[in-house]
C-alpha cells in the first residue's frame, strides 16, 4: 500500500496456486514362482534397473499351468516409487479502464519435473527385465502454458 501506483500495478495484486501430491508407491507384484532362497525380498537402495532382491528366485521354476499357486500375488513389503508433483499457477488482472481488465496467468504442470515410473516391466523370472521398473512415464511431463485474457 506504500508503493506509488505505477509500481503497484506490476508487483502488486498477484494470485499464486499450487497443488501438491505426494503419495508412497502401490505394492509390487509377486514373481511368477517360489523363491528358492528364503527371506524378504526388499533392499534398502532401490533403483529402476532393481526394484527389489532377484537373486532369491535363482534358479526358481516358473508356476506351471493349472496348478494351484502356492505363494503371493503381491509382496508385504516392497513397494514401487512414490508419485511426487508440483503444480503451480500465478495470475494477475490488469484494469485498463472501467470495463475492460486483462488477466495475464502461467500455469506449471509437473513444476519439478519428476518422471513417475509405476509399473513393473516384468515380474516373470524368465523375462531379462525381471525385477526392473518399465521405462514408460506413467506422469505428465512438465508444461508450461503462459496465457492473456481480455474481459469486457
Amino acid at each position: 500500500s506504500t508503493v506509488p501506483g505505477v509500481v503497484d500495478q506490476f508487483i502488486g495484486g498477484w494470485q499464486i496456486n499450487w497443488d501438491v501430491t505426494y503419495m508412497s508407491g502401490w505394492v509390487s507384484d509377486y514373481p511368477n514362482a517360489l523363491q528358492v532362497t528364503p527371506g524378504s525380498a526388499k533392499i534398502s537402495d532401490p533403483t529402476y534397473k532393481r526394484v527389489f532382491n532377484t537373486s532369491l528366485w535363482n534358479g526358481a521354476k516358473t508356476q506351471e499351468a493349472r496348478t494351484l499357486r502356492n505363494f503371493p500375488y503381491e509382496f508385504s513389503d516392497v513397494r514401487r516409487p512414490g508419485y511426487k508433483n508440483w503444480d503451480m499457477s500465478v495470475s494477475k488482472y490488469f484494469p485498463l479502464n472501467e470495463r475492460l481488465r486483462l488477466q495475464f496467468r502461467g500455469e506449471a504442470v509437473n513444476l519439478f519435473n519428476h518422471p513417475w515410473f509405476a509399473d513393473m516391466a516384468s515380474v516373470d523370472i524368465t523375462n531379462a527385465a525381471f525385477g526392473q521398473l518399465n521405462p514408460t512415464q506413467r506422469n505428465l511431463p512438465r508444461f508450461v502454458k503462459l496465457a492473456l485474457q481480455l474481459s469486457f
